[in-house]
C-alpha cells in the first residue's frame, strides 16, 4: 500500500511507463472485474443476466470485452496522471483535508491504482458492502446517516438508497429525490409512496448548475448520464431553485455531473451546512475538484472522509462506489 503523499508523487511521475499493459491488466484485475459483471447482472431478465448465472460465462465475456475497453481506462489514467502532475499542490490540499488515517490511505491508494490500472491497490480498502449507512470511525456509535433526516437524494435511481435507509431503520423525516431516467423515477416514486414518509417529493429531473434542458444518454439500468452525445433531452434543475427550506443531508451519485450539481445547491450548502455523501469516482479529476469545491462553498466543514464502499472494479471507472463524506 502507498503510505505517504511523497510516494504517490513518485508513482505519478513514472505511472505512464510502469502502469499495467493490456496483458497484465487482464490478469491482475480479472477477479474484481468479474465480480462487477456478475453484480451488474443480478436480477436482470435479459440474455446477459441469464447467461452470467453460468459460472464460466463471466470469465469468457471478461476476456473478450476487456481488450476493447482497455483504451478507455488507459485514457482515464492519462487524464488523472496529467492532472495530478499539473496540480500536485491542490491534490496535497485534498490529502490534508482528510480527518482520519483510513481516508488518507484510501485517497493515496485509489489514486495510485487508477494511475497504474491496478485494482490490487484497493484490495485492503474495501468495506465489503455498498451503502451510505456507514460508521466512519470505529469509535463512533452512530452512523453517518441518522433517523429523521431531511434527506436530498440526487441520482435516486430506483429508490435503492431509500430502501436501504428504511431497512436500517434510518427513515427520513422528509425525502426529496431527483432522478432523470423516467423508468427509474417511476420505481423510486413507488418506493416513496409506499413508505411511511409524509413529506417530500420525487422529481423526474436531473441535477445541474442550471435549470433548463440538457442532452442525456439513457436506456441503461444504471449509468445513464448528462452528455453532449446523448440521444435524449431531459429537464435539469438547480436544487437551490427547488428546495427552499433547511436540509440535513445530501447524497449525490449523478454519473459525472457531481461538480455541477454541487454548484447548483451552493446556497443550501452555504446556509445549512448539510452532511454530504458525494460520489467522486466517475471522472478522474473529481478526486481533486470536489473536495476543494465543498471547502470553498462552506469553509466551516471540518470533517472529510473518503471510503470505497464496495469491492468491485470497472474497466470504465476503475474503482466503483468511491464516496466522499463531509460534515
Amino acid at each position: 500500500m502507498v503510505k505517504t503523499f511523497e510516494e504517490l508523487v513518485e508513482i505519478a511521475e513514472m505511472a505512464k511507463v510502469k502502469r499495467l499493459d493490456k496483458s497484465d491488466y487482464l490478469h491482475f484485475n480479472k477477479k474484481l472485474r468479474i465480480k462487477t459483471m456478475i453484480n451488474r447482472s443480478k436480477g436482470k431478465g435479459n440474455v446477459r443476466g441469464i447467461l452470467y448465472k453460468l459460472p464460466v460465462l463471466p470469465l469468457i465475456f471478461y476476456k473478450y470485452s476487456v481488450h476493447s475497453r482497455y483504451n478507455k481506462i488507459r485514457s482515464n489514467s492519462d487524464m488523472l496522471i496529467n492532472d495530478f502532475n499539473a496540480c500536485k499542490e491542490e491534490y496535497y490540499q485534498c490529502f490534508q483535508l482528510f480527518s482520519d488515517t483510513k481516508s488518507k490511505e484510501t485517497f493515496l491508494n485509489i489514486l495510485a491504482g487508477e494511475m497504474l490500472l491496478d485494482s490490487r491497490y484497493g484490495i485492503q480498502l474495501a468495506t465489503q458492502s455498498i451503502g451510505y449507512d456507514v460508521k466512519l470511525l470505529e469509535s463512533e456509535r452512530e452512523s453517518f446517516i441518522k433517523a429523521g433526516e431531511i434527506f436530498v437524494d440526487c441520482g435516486a435511481f430506483t429508490g435503492d438508497t431509500l430502501i436501504e435507509l428504511i431497512s436500517e431503520r434510518k427513515i427520513p423525516k422528509k425525502y426529496f429525490a431527483f432522478e432523470p431516467d423516467y423508468q427509474n423515477y417511476k420505481k423510486c416514486k413507488k418506493v416513496f409512496s409506499g413508505s411511511s414518509i409524509q413529506e417530500g417529493n420525487v422529481y423526474n429531473v436531473g441535477c445541474y448548475n442550471i435549470s433548463g434542458k440538457l442532452k442525456f444518454s439513457g436506456g441503461e439500468a444504471s449509468g445513464s448520464k448528462i452528455s453532449e452525445k446523448g440521444k435524449f433531452t431531459i429537464d435539469v434543475v438547480k436544487i437551490d431553485d427547488v428546495i427552499k427550506e433547511p436540509i440535513t443531508t445530501i447524497k449525490m451519485d449523478v454519473e459525472g455531473s457531481e461538480y455541477y450539481a454541487l454548484n447548483g445547491c451552493a446556497q443550501l450548502i452555504k446556509e445549512y451546512k448539510p452532511k454530504l455523501a458525494i460520489s467522486v469516482y466517475h471522472l478522474p479529476t473529481d478526486y481533486r475538484k470536489i473536495p476543494l469545491l465543498i471547502k470553498e462553498l462552506n469553509p466551516n466543514y471540518s470533517q472529510f472522509y473518503i471510503r470505497w464502499l464496495g469491492d468491485t472494479y470497472s474497466e470504465l471507472f476503475g474503482f466503483n462506489e468511491v464516496v466522499l463524506f463531509v460534515k
